[in-house]
């Protein structure tokens, strides 16, 4: 019943994400720079650890399951992989830019590579985020940067950013469980923060593109 209410909600922010993307189009605005915020209750530590994670578990339905791990001979790019309800879903390779642990700062840039599924495509991606605690909580705020390649692209990005930091703030609410194994060494501990990134933008991706992720498998 509440998805119903909610629905024209939806249906005007897909708008004015349409309204908003026809304007950018007619001033050449290819490079967007797009960011979501929410408000999580829950340590700033908490919800750095969650997003940083080696490890993560969205208790669905369905189960998303997000890991990473290094690249053989892939001069620190990372490969984060994404299962849903156990099946293989998509990929991505990406670059840590910036790690800040201080000031909760994470930016990283995916990477055109073989083995990223759905391929990158010149979007030269460059993906952000920043964790604040604040009075009320801790102010996670989701940054999503790219080069367009079609008129989706100005819908599709926008709205997957902001869905993604609603499930973050919501597995943070109803404790989905995370794991970030020990680190034997700096290399390891550098590979795991920057990690989140790659896991948010694969999010992004499943949450609003599934029937293009399933064309590429299919192709």
């Amino acid at each position: 019943m509440l998805r119903l209410l909610a629905l024209p909600i939806e249906l005007l922010r897909v708008a004015f994400y349409v309204l908003q993307g026809l304007l950018d189009a007619l001033r050449s605005r290819n490079r967007p720079r797009f960011a979501s915020t929410v408000l999580i209750r829950a340590s700033r530590d908490a919800v750095w650890r969650f997003n940083t994670a080696e490890l993560i578990v969205l208790n669905g339905p369905p189960i998303i399951e997000i890991s990473h791990g290094p690249l053989p001979d892939g001069d620190g790019l990372w490969l984060t992989r994404v299962a849903v309800s156990g099946q293989p879903t998509a990929q991505a390779v990406s670059r840590e830019i910036e790690r800040n642990t201080d000031q909760g700062i994470l930016t990283s840039r995916a990477v055109e590579h073989a083995l990223s599924i759905p391929p990158e495509d010149g979007r030269d991606r460059e993906i952000g985020l920043m964790v604040e605690a604040t009075p009320e909580g801790t102010a996670l705020t989701m940054v999503n940067e790219l080069t367009i390649r079609s008129f989706s692209d100005r819908i599709v990005y926008p709205i997957g950013l902001r869905r993604m930091a609603q499930l973050n703030q919501a597995a943070m609410r109803i404790g989905s469980r995370y794991a970030q194994p020990a680190c034997r060494n700096r290399q390891s501990r550098i590979g795991a923060i920057g990690s989140g990134i790659a896991q948010l933008l694969l999010l992004v991706w499943l949450e609003i593109c599934p029937a293009a992720i399933n064309r590429h498998r299919s192709a």
